[in-house]
């Protein structure tokens, strides 16, 4: 895993099966938005959710509402 941040111009290059399956899924919408001349949006989130996160983050917020 790099040291510095990201960035959405980095090559891929997944050494596990998830990883492999997040990064197809990613290309597939890709191609299926390319081919309907649609936008297409894939959010890379880089951490789970865990009892200690703060409750303004995306995950407990989400679950808020539900």
């Amino acid at each position: 895993m790099k040291a510095e941040k990201f960035s959405e111009t980095d090559k891929t290059n997944p050494d596990t099966l998830y990883a492999a399956s997040k990064l197809a899924l990613q290309m597939r919408g890709e191609q299926i938005a390319a081919q309907y001349g649609i936008q297409f949006t894939c959010g890379r989130i880089f951490y789970l959710y865990c009892k200690q996160e703060a409750p303004h983050t995306l995950v407990p917020a989400a679950n808020y509402y539900v």
